[in-house]
């Protein structure tokens, strides 16, 4: 599942029975074929007998004695007319390993009907099954379990059925079996069923074993009427009329039965979707956007097909088609379910006329990791939660390196750095962090803290780093021996390290002593990360190489954790960057001698392949800047990326003089790529954040145009060439923005210009340089330019284009105009098409504007506070007030705080108010602070300077 982060369900199934074709699927199947083999079933038994449980999970997890082995599944709705219920009956098949009267079952909302245990004679599953008792049961909310008790005691040696009459409703938070809806061309509604099973909710559509590890077949059966169309896993055996009174006009979608695969991998989508198709795979849509919908089936072609390639195991092995999905109302983001992939539609959807560059990257990436999953996370699925970084940082790492594989001209790999590796490194430097094989318990949300940038950005980096020390064939060549070794079963670390091992059994990988698992485990099992400290005795021809853990706001000398670390060293007189020549630091500090010449640098860490930090004493630090300064290009841009994010944190942890990260920033002015600049963004907008507003601003503003001034000029903001690249557009965005932001005359008059031409031709801004046209072409424009930009957001039913224009009219610096547009997320006179999503994000990105927008912010609410609270809830009004603390950074700004909190009064918890008068605090203190007074004093003297040099 994509989360930074998080889909299912379709139509026009009913004139294409038997679309797809898989001859096994139509076959009988018998028990060995379900629960793979004999043999298998034991080391199944085994495994579980051996498995040790985390004592807070236990009550909620499956006894270890139950093994499913297939599910018969039959659903019924009547969605088409907006009804909110649903039919179910569910067979559960499965044995178990020891004599026992009681079965555990998940379930979440589903009322039971009846119940019936049978048991099945040899091992045919439509083999006629023979009636044992109508079992009692006990419900038990809490650990959403149904607990059965059977009056015979059950034994090893036979199969049995459970079977359960249900009926239960639609869920409207977009988890589990969920309603969702859309407006059609006639601005009719249309309701729809969608799915999203991760982690534990396939339990509110049907009861289950709902745990990754207990695997099993599924055939499914879903009755709906004839005008609409369902969609699952896999392909449509038959479609027949269904006859009961009161259900005219209705059929039975009945689908191919599923290989062997994790209960939240089922999925299901009841609508009147279309769909359009290449070879194995289709894309569903509501009908009027199908034709946004070319660009994700030829992406998903191209990434199947190089992901095949790739791993040399054919995705066909076990699925005859994959489609892909775009779900109005779709939480997660992207999910993986096995066969069809869904999305939601700003993740999916592509239309050439409105759609940018950045959501094209975004779709073609998320395409990859959701593909990739078909392998690592549905083929082979981790074992638990716990173990979610086996399936997610597979996930993040082919994110950008699959999606490179299928297009290499858009050089996305060249992203993996900045996004996947930078964030983890910020992420995982909090005392709050974890280790990526972890857990805290079994329910819904325990659960779902575990999907966060740990098992998804720290694992990808981690894996990312693996792969590096074995070298891509090596990791290739890994990657066949785990999908193999471990075809349709769970995995857990252990199976990772056995891979590993397998795969490099020939090479001399590892330092001497030093085992497979004591490497990855000094990764995987421990929380943070180290810092390299690189010092040089520069009389002696020495270094001093040693770790320590860093944290991201104290430096702690004592921490015992130590890594194995895979490091290498490159030199100013040698400077090869892209053979990657591994050392190892295997213990806390070692004596290095150098033959580097004292007036050149050394750097370590190439490419930023090991997650890490790195620190050096500050004359080599020095060595870099200079070298810098002479020649940006004299080191690889990911290093210079890294230097900038390194330091950066290193001064702000105190591990290095602030001043000496300023002085490195300096050399930006000649830096013309995107990496350097993509690191620096948010450590501008740092300092950005503190200094608007305080009398220190001005220096600020001169600093920035300074550094941007070189790389502005490079560039055309207004316009688009045919033969830009993607990453030259990175760069654009990202500079152009900082220009505008800092009020550069020239970027605003281009914008303004451009903005104001797009009005009276009555198009559109082309997508590329849409976000920084509309945003601040905006500021200081007439009403006639806010009112044509909101015109296209009203008539627009492109997710994508929809958000960036709720962005970007939230930049207008006109408080009429925002108090007008902040009445339209309330349902004020002004009635707008927005989805609960987009009021939040109305009010969100006003205050992200502008001050100006912060101060209508405030007064909008201190009239209209319980508007926000019966529209939007007291979660979205306690994060406007934190929000709004958090752009305040002068006295006159505390006194509107304060007026607003006053006004609140006990509409916002005590704690909200508390925390936002701490959080204004710690604002204006900050410029009286160490760190303030050094960036402040140097910003003043670089000023001075440049005033002296003109």
């Amino acid at each position: 599942m994509t989360p930074w982060n998080v889909l299912v369900l379709f139509c026009a199934i009913s004139a294409v029975s038997g679309w797809y074709s898989h001859p096994r699927a139509r076959d009988g199947y018998s028990l060995p074929d379900l629960i793979s083999t004999d043999e298998k079933f034991e080391a199944y038994q085994q495994r579980q007998d051996a498995a040790v449980r985390n004592p807070i999970e236990a009550p909620y997890r499956i006894p270890n004695y139950i093994v499913p082995f297939h599910y018969g599944l039959w659903l019924r709705t009547g969605i088409h007319e907006g009804n909110l219920t649903f039919d179910g009956r569910a067979d559960l098949y499965f044995r178990v390993t020891n004599p026992v009267r009681t079965i555990y079952v998940h379930s979440r909302g589903l009322n039971l009907i009846n119940t019936e245990l049978y048991m099945l004679p040899g091992d045919d599953l439509d083999g006629d099954r023979v009636l044992l008792e109508r079992p009692r049961y006990t419900i038990n909310q809490n650990r959403e379990f149904i607990i059965f008790s059977s009056q015979r005691i059950l034994v090893p040696t036979e199969s049995y059925i459970l079977h359960v009459e249900y009926s239960a409703e639609l869920r409207t938070d977009d988890d589990g079996i969920y309603v969702s809806t859309y407006m059609n061309e006639n601005r009719v509604r249309r309701h729809l069923i969608a799915t999203q099973f991760q982690a534990i909710s396939a339990r509110t559509a049907f009861p289950c074993f709902d745990e990754p590890a207990l695997k099993a077949t599924f055939n499914l059966q879903i009755v709906h009427a004839e005008e609409y169309s369902a969609v699952s896993n896999t392909p449509v055996m038959e479609i027949e009329d269904y006859e009961e009174d009161g259900f005219q006009d209705y059929v039975t979608t009945k689908f191919e039965r599923t290989p062997r695969m994790s209960p939240y991998l089922l999925a299901f989508l009841v609508s009147d979707f279309k769909y359009i198709a290449e070879g194995n795979q289709r894309v569903f849509t509501r009908p009027n956007a199908i034709n946004q919908t070319e660009y994700a089936l030829a992406s998903g072609l191209r990434t199947l097909q190089a992901m095949d390639e790739y791993l040399g195991i054919p995705y066909t092995t076990h699925m005859s088609k994959l489609d892909q999905a775009a779900i109005p109302d779709f939480d997660a983001g992207a999910m993986e379910n096995w066969g069809l992939c869904k999305y939601r539609e700003s993740l999916l959807l592509f239309d050439p006329a409105v759609t940018t560059y950045r959501t094209r990257t975004w779709i073609d990436t998320i395409i990859s990791h959701e593909y990739i999953h078909q392998w690592f996370g549905n083929k082979i699925t981790n074992e638990w939660w716990s173990y979610l970084w086996l399936n997610e940082g597979f996930a993040t790492l082919y994110e950008y390196y699959g999606a490179h594989l299928a297009a290499p001209e858009m050089e996305y790999f060249e992203l993996f750095t900045l996004d996947v590796t930078q964030w983890a490194l910020d992420a995982d430097s909090r005392e709050g962090t974890r280790p990526m094989s972890f857990s805290n318990g079994a329910t819904f949300y325990d659960i779902w803290d575990l999907f966060d940038s740990i098992a998804y950005s720290k694992a990808g980096a981690v894996l990312n780093m693996f792969r590096g020390v074995l070298g891509d064939e090596v990791w290739r060549l890994m990657s066949s021996v785990y999908l193999s070794d471990n075809e349709l079963e769970a995995v857990n670390p252990n199976d990772l390290i056995a891979a590993m091992e397998e795969a490099s059994k020939d090479m001399d990988t590892l330092p001497e002593g030093v085992s497979m698992r004591e490497f990855v485990e000094s990764w995987t099992e421990q929380t943070g990360y180290p810092v390299l400290e690189v010092r040089r005795n520069y009389r002696t021809d020495e270094i001093i190489l040693s770790q320590d853990r860093f944290f991201n706001n104290k430096v702690v000398n004592n921490d015992p954790t130590e890594w194995i670390v895979p490091y290498n060293v490159v030199n100013q007189s040698a400077a090869d960057f892209e053979f990657l020549n591994w050392d190892w630091l295997t213990e806390r500090a070692v004596r290095l001698s150098t033959n580097v010449p004292d007036d050149r640098w050394i750097m370590v860490n190439k490419l930023q392949t090991g997650f890490y930090r790195v620190n050096y004493d500050v004359q080599n630090w020095y060595l870099i800047i200079d070298a810098l300064i002479a020649n940006w290009a004299s080191v690889h841009r990911y290093n210079r990326a890294q230097l900038l994010d390194d330091a950066f944190h290193l001064a702000r942890a105190n591990r290095l003089d602030m001043e000496v990260f300023l002085d490195l920033m300096v050399y930006l002015q000649n830096e013309v790529e995107y990496p350097a600049w993509t690191a620096a963004s948010p450590i501008i907008s740092y300092f950005y954040n503190r200094l608007r507003g305080t009398p220190h601003y001005e220096h600020f503003q001169h600093f920035i145009y300074s550094l941007l001034e070189h790389v502005y000029g490079t560039l055309s903001i207004d316009s688009v060439s045919e033969d830009e690249t993607n990453l030259h557009k990175f760069l654009k965005q990202t500079v152009s923005t900082w220009a505008c932001r800092i009020e550069n005359e020239d970027c605003l008059n281009r914008t303004h210009t451009l903005l104001s031409e797009t009005v009276d031709r009555r198009g559109l801004v082309h997508p590329d340089i849409s976000a920084v046209t509309y945003c601040f072409g905006l500021r200081g424009s007439t009403e006639r330019e806010f009112v044509y930009v909101y015109d296209v957001l009203k008539t627009s039913d492109n997710q994508a284009l929809r958000t960036l224009l709720i962005d970007s009219l939230g930049c207008s610096d006109d408080r009429t105009e925002l108090r007008a547009y902040l009445y339209t997320a309330v349902g004020g006179e002004i009635q707008v098409n927005y989805t609960p999503a987009e009021r939040r994000r109305v009010l969100n990105a006003v205050i992200a504007g502008s001050r100006e927008g912060v101060d209508v912010m405030i007064d909008f609410l201190v009239d209209l506070y319980d508007y926000v609270l019966l529209y939007l809830g007291q979660g979205m009004l306690n994060s406007l007030v934190g929000s709004i603390a958090s752009k305040t950074n002068n006295e006159e700004e505390l006194e509107r705080l304060e007026h607003l909190l006053g006004s609140l009064g006990s509409s916002i918890p005590p704690a909200v108010a508390n925390s936002a008068r701490a959080t204004a605090a710690r604002n204006m203190a900050w410029t009286s602070s160490r760190e303030g007074l050094i960036v402040t004093s140097f910003l003043e003297s670089f000023s001075n300077n440049e005033q002296r040099k003109k």
